[in-house]
Order: structure tokens, then C-alpha cells, then sequence
């Protein structure tokens, strides 16, 4: 009911220990019995040609993730030794000709837990810069970011985490600024609901990437198991650089 209030959005829940999916919602979304037997050309028409696009899945399509960006961007600090450090907030970043704000006047300086707390882009954006666009391209990878989840629901988009390669076919040459957007999960940095999903699931875990699972097993009348898919861990970030305690402290 509180997602219907919003009237567009979607919302996804999984459970850290598993990758299990306990709930996915979009709305606004169609009613199914309408297609059985076989749908009108009336509740097609309807549902189609509908601008709010009530048959278009938000839960597994690619939206700019502003700030839960911050959480991936973090992990990938503890690739190298950004984590370790305080960075000015600075009400923001000069870049060329453009100043980059911050939300808030100034921060100060601030360690990572607090920048996360307060979510602080000025922080963000020279923290992302010591960490490296390389290291964060890895470790969005790992989190699932920029490809499809391979969960079995059909029409899911990878989204989208932009690179010096990904720029340059774009005609253009990555710059500092470039790596900043990415920070704080804005200019064409896409995820879906699901992979951010995901992501806090694996913090909250310590550090396991299950891969979404929406289908436990399927089950014959007489009770007979004909098809089971058991959990399935995609990377530990644990065993790819990090630690525990780094985890911990994102």
C-alpha cells in the first residue's frame, strides 16, 4: 500500500543469507487474471497504451542510484587505501570550470562511516578519486553492478557503470569529473533496484554476492521434487581483497 502512494516506483527485499527474493513489487503493475484464459483486446489496449506503462517492470529496469551508490563506491575504496583516510568535504569540488557542490555547506573532514552517515558528496568525490576508476570498475563488478542479475524474471536491464572505454566510444576522454558522477551514482550511472538490492544484502551479510533467487524449487502434485536451485554464491568479497572488517566498517 505505501508503494501504490507513490504512484510510480518499486521496491525489492532479499534475504542477506541467501540471495532469496521475498518481495518485488512495481507500480503501478496490471492485474494477471485478465490474461487467463486469454486477455481482451480491450484490457490489452488498456494496459499498453497506458503512459504510466503499468506492464514495465521499474524493480529489474536501470535508474541513476544517487547516493546508494555511495555504498559500492565505499567497498571499492577498500581495494586500495582510501578507506584508511579523511577527506575534506569542502562544500563540494572544483573540476575545470565546474564546482561540484555538496548537499551541505561543509562537511568538514570526515572519515569514511561518518561520510557514509551523512552522505557526503564532497567526501565522496575525492575518495573515489584516490580509489581509482579501475578499482571501482572492479568492484562494482563483483557487487553485479553494469549486467544483469540473471534472475529468472524476463526483460531485466544490466544498467549501467561508466569507464575511460565505455567514454571513449562516446568520443570523449575520462577526466576526474567523470569518476566524481560515479561517487555519488549521477550523470549516466545506472542500477536497477534489484542489483542495489543486492548490494546491501551483501554488506549486510559481510560480504557474500548471492545471486538473486526468486524460484526455490518446483514441487509435483504428489510432492515430488522436479526442479531445485540451491543457494549460489557469486563472489565473497572477502576472498577478493578485503576484509571483514572493512566490510564492517562500510
Amino acid at each position: 500500500m505505501s508503494l501504490r502512494k507513490i504512484g510510480r516506483g518499486a521496491a525489492v527485499a532479499i534475504d542477506p543469507r541467501n540471495g532469496d527474493i521475498l518481495a518485488i513489487a512495481s507500480v503501478p503493475s496490471f492485474n494477471p487474471n485478465v490474461f487467463i484464459p486469454e486477455v481482451s483486446l480491450t484490457d490489452w489496449k488498456r494496459y499498453t497504451e497506458d503512459p504510466f506503462s503499468p506492464m514495465f517492470s521499474r524493480a529489474i529496469n536501470p535508474y541513476s542510484p544517487g547516493s546508494t551508490c555511495k555504498i559500492p563506491i565505499a567497498l571499492a575504496g577498500c581495494l586500495s587505501d582510501s578507506w584508511k583516510f579523511r577527506f575534506p568535504c569542502g562544500g563540494g569540488a572544483q573540476y575545470g570550470s565546474k564546482f561540484m557542490k555538496c548537499w551541505h555547506s561543509s562537511h568538514g573532514s570526515v572519515d569514511l562511516s561518518t561520510a557514509i552517515k551523512v552522505s557526503c558528496n564532497g567526501f565522496f568525490y575525492r575518495y573515489a578519486n584516490h580509489t581509482d576508476i579501475r578499482n571501482i570498475q572492479t568492484m562494482t563488478s563483483l557487487l553485479g553492478m553494469g549486467r544483469i542479475t540473471g534472475v529468472r524474471i524476463t526483460g531485466e536491464k544490466p544498467g549501467n557503470i561508466p569507464n575511460p572505454e565505455w567514454l571513449r566510444m562516446q568520443g570523449h576522454l575520462w577526466s576526474d569529473a567523470f569518476t566524481a558522477l560515479v561517487s555519488i551514482g549521477q550523470g549516466a550511472t545506472e542500477a536497477t533496484p534489484l542489483q542495489m538490492a543486492s548490494v546491501t544484502a551483501t554488506v549486510a551479510n559481510g560480504g557474500k554476492v548471492y545471486q538473486p533467487r526468486i524460484i526455490k524449487k518446483v514441487i509435483e502434485h504428489d510432492g515430488e521434487v522436479v526442479w531445485e536451485e540451491p543457494p549460489k554464491i557469486r563472489h565473497d568479497l572477502t576472498k577478493e581483497g578485503i576484509t571483514a572488517e572493512q566490510v564492517e566498517i562500510v
